[in-house]
């Protein structure tokens, strides 16, 4: 059997990854939840 998958990446979300973001290769599991993890990555960055 093929090892389980990746969770995603957005915060307090465990459904498994459907996509992965082109950029920063980070595991996603819709829009919402990428969204969320580029709202963070510029939180961060701008500081």
């Amino acid at each position: 059997y093929p090892p389980p998958r990746e969770k995603c990446a957005g915060p307090s979300c465990t459904n498994p990854y459907k996509y992965r973001d082109s950029k920063t290769k980070v595991p996603l599991c819709s829009l919402q939840c990428y969204k969320a993890v580029q709202e963070n990555i510029a939180a961060e960055t701008t500081c």
